[in-house]
This record gives C-alpha cells, structure tokens and sequence, in this order.
C-alpha cells in the first residue's frame, strides 16, 4: 500500500482536479462558480478506505472477462439512476422513484453486493413481468429518453415497500429525502460518523451480510506504508480466525444443548394453530432450525469483528442535514471522514448543486476538537481520578440524573395538550401536584387508554428530560445509537476494556479471546504512543467497551422500550433498553403496566420470532384457502 504523510496526499490519490471547462460546459462552469473545495471528480473506483466494491468499470482498455466488467448497456441504466456508478460513494439521481430507492436501501441490511449490482437484479427480472423489459430494451428506451420503463419499476419496487415498509412495520422504508447516497467499503467506525444526523433514514448493511475476510478489512490511511500496517493486517487475520472458531463451536455448543426448545417450539405451532382453528401440521424444518441457531451463533461470534471491518449503508437526508453531515465530516480528524466526506460533497452537487457548496470543513470545528481534547487531559491529570482499568466490564445503564416532578409535569402536559387554554401549563401541574395517586393513574390510563401495537406515543410525552450513561460494547452500540430520537454524546473511540459473552466460556474459548483482547490493547497503546491517536480508534473490536450518554424525553423512552427489548434483538443491547425503562418507570408509577416492553432472557432470541412468523403464515394460507 502506498504511504501517506497527509490527508492531503489521501485526497490526492482518489479524488482528481476538474476537467477543464469549454464554451459548451455552462453546466460545469456554473458548479466551479458555486464552490472552489469540492471542485474536482473521483478518481474511477472510487474506493475510500477499502476496497471497489462490484464488478469492474476501469481501465476502459482492460480485456473484459465476462462476469467481471458491466456491459455497456449495463452501465447506461447505472448512469440513469446513479450520478456515479463508478464510485463506492455515489448520489442518487432524481430520476430514480421513491419506491426503487426504498427498495434499494431497504434490502441493505441483507444484501451482500453494492446497490447498482442490485439494481442490475432488478432490472434483469422485469423480463419476467414484461418480455419486451430487456435490459438491452431498457438502456435504448434510455438513450432515447423514453421513461415509461419506470412504470414497471415502481410496480415491483412498490410491492416490495408495501410487503417490508408497511405491513411489516420497517417505517423507514417510508422516508422520503433530497439527497439519497450510497457509501460502500466504508469501515465500521465511519458508520456512526455517517449515521449522526437525527432527522434521517439510513439503511446499513448487517454484518451478518459481510464475509468477514481479509480483504474486507480496511488499513487506516494513517498508517499505511509503516510497521502497524502489518499489525493491523496480523490483528486482523487473528480476530478472522478466532471469529471461524466461534461461530463453528457456538452452532455445535447450541445444537448440542438446545434441541429441546425446537421440540418446545413445535408445541406451540400446534397449540396456537388449534386455538385459530387452523389444521396444519407445520413444524419448524431442519433449514429454519438451523438458521436460528446461525443468527445465535453469529450474535457470539461477531463481537469479534474489529472497527476497521468494511460495510456499505444508504443515506437518505434533505438538504440542510446533509449539509452539516459534510460539514462535520471534513472537520473531523480522521482522514477516512474527510475523504469520505469530500468526495460525498462532489456528488451531491451533481443533485443539489446550491446547498451543496457550503458543506465544506469549519474551521472552528477542527480547532475545537484539537482544544477540548487538550483541555480535558489537563483537567483530568489535575484530579485524583484514576482512568478506567483495561479489563472485563459489565453492561449496565445508570440513570445520571432527570426533570424534577417529571410525573407530574408529564400528566400535566397530557391534560393541557387537549384543554381550551382557559388554564395555564402552570396551574394545570400545581393542580395534578395535589391530586392523589389514583387520581394520577386516572390521567395515564385515559390517555393510552385504546392505544394499539402501531399506533405512535402522544406527543404530550415530549416533557422533561432523563439521562443516562450507559456502559456497554460496541455492537450494542453500534445498534442502540441508531434510535437518533434522542440526544447523545459519546467520547471518542478507545479501547479501554470489553464485555465478555458468556458463550466462550461454554465452547473454551475465553482464555484465547481475553488474551486477543490484550493483544488489540497493546497495538492501541503502541499506537497512541506513536502520535497515531487517529488510527487507533480503528483497533477495538465489538465487544470493545465505550461510555455512550443519551438524553431522552419519557416518549422517546417508551418508544425505545417497544422497539428494543423485544426477543429477537441482541441481548447486550436489550440490556441497556431494559434497565433504561425500569428506572424510567420508577419515576413515573402511574404509567406502571401501560408500557410494552419485554424483560424476558431468551435462549434463542430469534426463536418466538421464527415460531410467530410460522403462525402467522399458516393462519393468512388458510384464509387464502377458505376465500377460493
């Protein structure tokens, strides 16, 4: 790999100088006139910081085997729909309908090839639905610009939006934006970066969806072409294969010990379907059993996937938050943020050309990182607190602090938010202060009374304020800090401890994963110690401990609660969802009982998943039956 000395050098190499501009490039000259920064075009396969994902697109000249460069017509449908298919970072163009995009981004979280191959699916099915809808026809009905082709689009893409996005209740297939962008080889510890933005729609690709490989891991430009390349790669090859080790040992470990809960299971199919007066005598098959217990054994193994891993995601923000989110990149210190975030600025301006141009890095921004961090390693030398130990944590969340008579304001909010304003908010809650507390109850359930599984918390929630810190890994957080309704902080990435799942100790793998654990310690020591505290912030793996505080409202609360203490979650992250809404309803007794959440260990947590959607399948077979 080649060495850097700067992010400029980084920049350099991936990102090219504007083509001259000629009488009959009035479009161009008018984007060169809007920005000087973002001036310039990605380099073909654009890769960031790992590797092009997709078939090949350059050098033109290549011999193209078949199966490994798209076609000509192939590329004329990308062009279409993507500002630049030659690129891991791309925009989306306003000729691609909502439904398509939602699709598209919808299908991430288990797609394993980038978004203009799936679309290239796609389109290579419409044949089925219509003859004539080649893809050789679709590129010359392009060339053409003859767009009744699109019809066929959003009729397939629709289906898919309306089974995922509406029935099955994944809202954010729904969200609609101005700027759609995919980002492909990216690492993990991008994501959150990419991800920050409250008010957005993001779709990322499930680690389960990536092979963890060498040649899915991605060297921070930091320090390539010095000895912690070659760390960071042995680092790397050691996680894969403790990785193989676990997941293989975790399948056997639950295979061997678990083969009751599928006889379990199989029990209530049958209950269930008698009490619906269904006659079936469907069972959990060997492959579905199997794939429970390959999500289980996967929920082990993948806390070993280390922050430098790759994955792709999909961005949907308007214009104004995609702004900042460029903005906030390119003044971040790591040099993947500012790659990224550059070359996210040159292609969004092929869709928004004005708003586009005042992404660029804050200089503020960039000196306020540098300043706090200096502040707060001379504060904290100045006390008598020692820093954390590197070790074993326990996952756990604290309640830090909350509004004073947050019941009590809440229940006011909820009797003020439907009253004529003959009262004020303030003699409203010195009024509900004085009421007793079967009184107080009276007000909670009136005003959840009837409320069902979909319908939202009402906005008289939205009062007062509770925070807490939360101590867990990576891969909890990964999934937790997702919820984005909230408000939240988190340090930058260390590695200065990690969880351990119980698992390895049963399959005798502990030892060797504790000894990984230093092992990855001391290549971040090494690092710091080496002025590459960028870098380092790649090293920890996902059960790497971080410190996360989140502010929430109680409506954002109970929201979370509904959305992440259920079954087929994670369980370190249902943890922290559940020990948040216990001590959340400490504080307000009188919603006690009227808030859904799900407290419940699970053995198999994608089990009562699996056994739900059976029922359900068999009940809708046999209403089908019955109406023919």
């Amino acid at each position: 790999m080649a060495t850097y000395h700067s992010v400029e050098d980084v920049i350099a190499e991936q990102i090219l100088p504007g083509e001259p501009i000629n009488e009959q490039g009035k479009n161009k000259q008018l984007l060169r006139d809007f920005t000087s920064r973002s001036e310039g075009r990605l380099v073909d396969e654009f890769r960031g910081m790992g590797r092009f994902l997709g078939r090949r697109v350059a050098p033109w000249h290549a011999l193209k085997e078949e199966g490994t460069h798209y076609s000509e017509d192939e590329l004329d449908i990308l062009d279409y729909f993507f500002g630049n298919p030659r690129s891991n970072v791309s925009s989306v163009r306003d000729s691609m309908p909502g439904d398509l995009w939602g699709q598209l981004a919808g299908q991430y979280a288990r797609a394993t090839i980038p978004a203009r191959d799936r679309l290239l699916e796609i389109a290579a099915g419409m044949e089925r639905i219509d003859p004539a809808m080649t893809i050789q026809n679709i590129a010359y009905a392009i060339r053409r610009s003859d767009t009744n082709f699109l019809d066929v689009f959003s009729v397939v893409a629709g289906l898919f939006v309306e089974r995922y996005g509406i029935n099955y209740g994944h809202a954010s297939l729904r969200d609609s934006g101005t700027i759609r962008m995919v980002f492909e080889g990216v690492s993990q510890r991008l994501t959150k970066l990419l991800e920050f933005e409250r008010v957005g729609a993001y779709q990322e690709q499930s680690t389960r969806a990536i092979p963890f490989e060498a040649e899915n891991l991605a060297i921070p430009f930091e320090v390539r072409g010095t000895p912690f390349e070659d760390r960071f790669a042995a680092y790397g090859a050691h996680l894969i294969g403790l990785y193989n080790r676990a997941l293989e040992r975790s399948k056997e470990w639950f295979h061997g010990n678990l083969h009751g809960l599928r006889d379990d299971a199989n029990e209530e199919i049958a209950s269930r379907l008698r009490a619906a007066g269904v006659d079936s005598d469907r069972v959990i098959r060997s492959k579905e059993w199997d794939g429970v217990i390959g999500a289980a054994a996967f929920d082990v193994a993948r806390m070993l996937i280390p922050q430098f891993m790759t994955t792709s995601l999909a961005v949907t923000l308007n214009t104004r938050r995609f702004q900042e989110l460029l903005t906030m990149m390119q003044s971040d210190p790591l040099w993947e943020a500012q790659l990224i975030g550059r070359a996210a600025q040159i292609e969004a301006l092929k869709v928004s050309p004005t708003l586009m141009k005042y992404g660029d890095a804050s200089q503020y921004q960039v000196e306020r990182h540098e300043r706090m961090a200096e502040l707060c390693d001379t504060i904290m030398e100045g006390s008598s607190l020692q820093p954390l130990s590197f070790g074993e944590f326990e996952i756990g969340s604290k309640l830090v602090s909350a509004t004073r008579d947050l019941e009590t304001r809440l229940l006011a909010s909820a009797l003020f938010s439907d009253s004529t304003g003959e009262h004020s908010f303030a003699d409203i809650v010195g009024r509900v202060a004085s009421l007793d507390q079967d009184e107080r109850r009276k007000i909670a359930l009136t005003l959840l009374e009837g409320m069902g599984p979909h319908d939202e918390f009402p906005h008289a929630l939205e009062v007062g304020a509770l925070v807490f810190e939360r101590t867990y890994n990576y891969g909890a957080f990964r999934d937790l800090q997702r919820q984005r309704g909230d408000r939240q902080q988190w340090s930058r990435y260390g590695f200065h401890g990690f969880t351990m799942h119980p698992m390895f100790e049963n399959v005798g793998m502990r030892d060797e994963v504790v000894a990984a654990m230093h092992l990855g310690r001391k290549l971040y020591v090494d690092l710091l110690a080496a002025g590459h505290k960028n870098a380092a912030e790649y090293v920890a793996p996902m059960m790497g401990v971080v410190q996360h505080v989140v502010t929430m409202d109680p409506r954002q609360q109970f929201y979370q609660a509904g959305l992440r203490t259920w079954d087929q979650g994670h369980e370190d992250y249902r943890r922290i969802a559940n020990d948040e809404v216990a001590a959340t309803l400490r504080r307000l007794p009188a919603f006690q009982g009227l808030v859904r959440f799900d407290p419940a260990t699970y053995r198999l947590n994608r089990l009562p998943e699996k056994v739900n959607s059976i029922v359900q399948g068999e009940i809708k077979k046999a209403q089908k039956s019955q109406e023919a």
